[in-house]
């Protein structure tokens, strides 16, 4: 590629072709970003038409902008060397002299060292992935978005937590591979929990095979009767396995099934 005399020209007075190869860094800085963005997208999108299981997509979509991350951290690391080296700053005694000021301020190191690795090791372990709902440092949401130095969870309303990857030691992840659905009903004293149960077990059998929860509800629903008592009612519990993530949707199914099948028994006191 030929330069123009002029160009060459400016870039050689002392202030003025500093500035302009400053600019010039960072017009490339914003190029290469733009360019990584835009193959991020472009992945994204051939993931959706491709990758047929969910699973597996998920995982490579968490993967890729993970990995977005770690390119774009590597891009803002070059540029600001550049960066450095036009405004007459020479690097190697800059680097030399890190270990010194590395010992002033190891404490933030490691603490920093530890969310990278803890994020590189939740990426390789697969533990969770993007879309998914977790439980993690004493908050609870869905995975929104994951970097491999933090994850943002956002919860049921609307608030987005940061978690720092190094924080992350005890992981509840209710969408993987199956959940579970669990309902408590308290029923009155003196109703007649022997008519109750067998009101309850039909019920149940016959919203196993409801084709409005047909891969929702991975098995016939249980019930545990008499799994509590207290001064004022009996409790009786229903477990049913359902898909990753649904078991709100069929733990409602089971109290509106549950309840009006019990007003209909004649189970209940005063329901005779």
């Amino acid at each position: 590629m030929i330069v123009p005399p002029w160009l060459v020209a400016l870039l050689n007075y002392p202030v003025l072709g500093t500035f302009l190869k400053l600019v010039l860094v960072v017009v490339l800085f914003f190029v290469v970003r733009a360019f990584l963005r835009v193959g991020e997208r472009q992945l994204e999108r051939r993931l959706e038409v491709s990758v047929h299981d969910a699973d597996r997509r998920n995982r490579l979509n968490t993967l890729l902008r993970a990995g977005y991350g770690a390119a774009f951290g590597l891009l803002l690391l070059i540029t600001a060397s550049m960066a450095l080296q036009l405004l007459g700053l020479n690097i190697g005694p800059l680097l030399a002299s890190a270990g010194v000021v590395g010992l002033a301020i190891s404490l933030g190191a490691q603490s920093l060292i530890r969310d990278y690795l803890s994020g590189v090791l939740i990426l390789a372990e697969d533990q969770f992935r993007v879309g998914d709902l977790i439980e993690v440092a004493g908050v609870s949401g869905e995975v929104a978005q994951m970097t491999l130095r933090v994850t943002y969870l956002r919860d049921t309303f609307g608030k987005l937590h940061t978690v720092p990857n190094g924080d992350i030691r005890v992981i509840s992840n209710v969408t993987r591979e199956w959940s579970r659905a669990v309902v408590d009903l308290n029923l009155p004293l003196g109703t007649d929990m022997a008519q109750a149960e067998t009101t309850l077990r039909a019920a149940l059998a016959q919203l196993h095979s409801d084709p409005a929860l047909t891969g929702l509800l991975l098995d016939e629903p249980e019930v545990i009767p008499w799994n509590n008592v207290t001064d004022a009612a009996i409790q009786v519990r229903l477990t049913a396995r359902t898909a990753p993530g649904k078991q709100a949707v069929v733990a409602q199914a089971l109290r509106r099934t549950a309840s009006q099948a019990l007003g209909a028994s004649g189970a209940l006191p005063g329901k005779k």
